[in-house]
């Protein structure tokens, strides 16, 4: 009877591993049927469930190195929001180094950025060049309609690495 159970035991765990493997794919292959049939079929999607013990229920890309995704924003602008306060803004500066000789600049014009996500034109209806313009008008009431110099875009606030691990 003791030898019986110690070949039935493996035989069981190895039966239920299957059986719980066999669940996994049914539900990999659920999940990829609604990811094919998405507006964003064409999107490489990570997904990964777990019981609130940890176990692995649902795996589809899981272990890949992937960029946040949208949801991921909210905990990030939640912590910049508790940080940065609810007044913060951005600013984008234009700096010069020279000087105005009758209508001309004859040094740099120099941008100095701060990572403002709003500078795409989200709040401009959509003119991403908004701030930019705006700045061609200063410098156009200013007098100054050419610039002998260089349009240097002052990025020290970043560090270079654009996307990081993880």
């Amino acid at each position: 009877m003791e030898q019986n159970r110690a070949v039935l035991i493996p035989i069981l765990l190895i039966c239920c591993f299957l059986v719980s493997r066999s669940a996994v794919s049914a539900q990999s292959s659920e999940i990829s049927t609604i990811i094919e049939n998405s507006r964003a079929s064409s999107a490489v999607w990570s997904v990964q469930v777990r019981d609130s013990s940890g176990n692995l229920l649902e795996d589809l890309n899981g272990n890949k190195l992937m960029r946040p995704a949208s949801n991921f924003k909210l905990v990030t602008s939640a912590a910049y929001l508790e940080k940065l306060g609810a007044d913060y803004q951005f600013r984008t500066t234009l700096y010069g180094r020279g000087e105005q000789i009758e209508n001309r600049w004859v040094g740099d014009l120099i941008i100095e950025a701060s990572g403002d996500p709003g500078i795409n034109g989200l709040f401009t209806d959509g003119n991403a060049l908004f701030l930019f313009e705006k700045w061609v008008h200063i410098l156009h009431e200013r007098g100054i309609r050419q610039i002998d110099g260089n349009l240097i875009g002052f990025d020290g606030l970043f560090d270079d690495v654009p996307y990081h691990k993880g």
